[in-house]
């Protein structure tokens, strides 16, 4: 996954977190006997969430 993050006050008008391309990667493993499509609602949520989980842990690593 590659996506621009802008983290902004918008009280304020600055910008205090900005990545024009924050990468995350991660192998998902389709368990024997199963095809992508029965697993693909399970695999983009949970990369979904660890992409969430990486996202703000980088962010607060800023600060």
């Amino acid at each position: 996954i590659v996506a621009k993050i802008i983290l902004r006050d918008v009280t304020r008008g600055r910008i205090i977190f900005s990545n024009p391309s924050f990468v995350y990667q991660q192998e998902y493993e389709v368990p024997q006997g199963s095809d992508f499509e029965s697993v693909e609602t399970e695999a983009i949520a949970k990369i979904a969430e660890r992409f969430a989980r990486s996202l703000v842990i980088t962010i607060l690593e800023g600060f």
